[in-house]
Order: structure tokens, then C-alpha cells, then sequence
């Protein structure tokens, strides 16, 4: 596996850039036919460029994005420093994804679409899926801002009153982002909701973990309780906007596509 650096990768990003001419995230139509040209460094032939298609397309939709370009280069599954380790999957693969991030990895899976359709799919599944119990941080975004302490507290019970329902019927507890961006870590000093201990998919599953809640609760950690986020912002987008509002060295992105 291809480990980049920084300078690296931010090179490869500037070169994909160049020929993504309508920065709309893919290198698709006219642009593919110019990359070609440049490798070639002609006008290539049709026969060429259905060549050179099949090398860099890899599933095959006629459209090539980052992941797509920079593994026609160095291989698949390359990480780069400072990114998100990610996966990709199809929708029908995308529970089951959640469930080996979260159990293999150690990591909390931050869900994403790969496109408008994948993320409106992506959002609608998690608010109406069983075994879950969501909660809309968008709609807390409020009471993270400000340096208010009731509105810190009043966020804090919502997501404590959340947690400790999806702890005791082992639900996945559902962090939906919306297309906003919650300062989670905002709630973090009230012993409601230990945000630290919650996003972190290796916190034993004992109510003795969470002291602050079990000193104030008598509650239960099912041994199936799990966290995730899922997020509307676009792939690109992700770190950029989330990057203050989660401790992302603590998850691992899921990016979803339609089929």
C-alpha cells in the first residue's frame, strides 16, 4: 500500500485539478480526453483512449475522481498524511461496512455520498433504519456556539438523553450532521454527554468507562451499542468543514455510491 505525504499528494491534487476544468470533483467528458492527450502527448486515437479509459476508470462509470486517479498512478487502496483513511462501498454494502469499521478498525464510521443521490440515500436510510436511535446535530448547532453554559447544557442533555437510550437497547447511536457542522467537542465539559469517552469506538462497553453519566444515571452499555456519523457534505468536503467539529483522528470515512 502506497503511503503519501503531504507534498505528494497535494501534487497529485493539483495535477487532477488542472484537467477538472469545471471543479466539479471528476475529471468526466472533454477533460478525459484531454488528460489522455497529455500522457500521450498527441491527439490519441479512439482505440487509444478506450485503452486508456479502462486503465483509469476503475468502476467503469465514465467519470474519474481523485481516489480514481491517484490509484491508476500508485495503486489502489494508497493513504496519504494528515487524510482520512477511507472506503468505498455500494449502498446495499454500506451497513455492513459500518458494523467492520467500527468492530475491525476501531474507528467510528463517518458516512458520506459520493454523490447528491448517494447522500440524499445515504441521510434517509440512517433516520429510518431499525436499531438506531438518531439524533439531528444540525439542530444543536445553536447551543454549541456562543460560550453560553445553558445552552451547553441543554445540547449536552439532548445528546446524553440520545446516548443512553441507544446504550441500553444497543442501537447504534447516530450522529446526523445534516449538512451542517455541530461543534460536538463544545459539549464536552458537561458531564451529561463525555463526548471524549462517546466518539471513541475502543471505550470498554461498562458503565464504569462513563463515570460522570453513571454517577447521575443507572444506566446499561448493551454489548451491540455503537456510534457513526452521517454527514451531506460532499466527499471534498468533508474534512475542510468537520475538521473542528470532530476528533477525526478518531473515525474512518465511509463514502457511499447509488450502485
Amino acid at each position: 500500500m502506497a503511503k503519501l505525504t503531504k507534498q505528494e499528494f497535494a501534487v497529485f491534487k493539483e495535477d487532477f485539478d488542472e484537467f477538472d476544468t469545471d471543479s466539479n470533483g471528476l475529471i468526466d467528458g472533454e477533460e478525459l480526453r484531454a488528460l489522455a492527450n497529455k500522457q500521450l502527448d498527441r491527439e490519441c486515437t479512439d482505440t487509444e483512449f478506450a485503452e486508456f479509459l479502462k486503465s483509469i476508470d476503475l468502476n467503469a462509470d465514465g467519470k474519474v475522481d481523485l481516489e480514481e486517479y491517484i490509484s491508476s498512478i500508485v495503486g489502489k487502496g494508497w493513504e496519504a498524511e494528515g487524510r482520512l483513511p477511507r472506503t468505498r462501498v455500494i449502498m446495499a454494502d454500506m451497513p455492513a461496512e459500518a458494523e467492520r469499521v467500527f468492530n475491525e478498525l476501531g474507528l467510528i464510521p463517518l458516512i458520506c455520498g459520493k454523490d447528491e443521490d448517494a447522500r440524499s440515500g445515504v441521510g434517509t436510510y440512517w433516520n429510518y433504519a431499525g436499531g438506531v436511535t438518531v439524533v439531528d446535530t444540525k439542530a444543536l448547532v445553536i447551543k454549541s456556539i456562543g460560550n453560553d453554559p445553558m445552552k451547553a447544557a441543554e445540547g449536552s442533555e439532548i445528546l446524553g438523553a440520545a446516548t443512553r437510550a441507544a446504550m441500553e437497547h444497543g442501537n447504534w447511536l447516530v450522529l446526523h450532521m445534516q449538512n451542517g457542522a455541530c461543534n460536538l467537542m463544545a459539549f464536552d465539559d458537561n458531564e451529561e454527554f463525555p463526548v471524549e469517552l462517546v466518539l471513541d469506538a475502543k471505550t470498554e462497553k461498562d458503565p464504569k468507562a462513563y463515570p460522570d453519566v453513571e454517577s447521575k444515571h443507572d444506566i446499561v452499555v448493551h454489548e451491540d451499542y455503537k456510534v457513526l456519523a452521517v454527514t451531506l457534505f460532499e466527499e471534498s468536503e468533508v474534512e475542510e468543514f468537520l475538521g473542528y467539529a470532530l476528533p477525526l483522528a478518531k473515525f474512518h470515512l465511509v463514502v457511499v455510491a447509488t450502485n
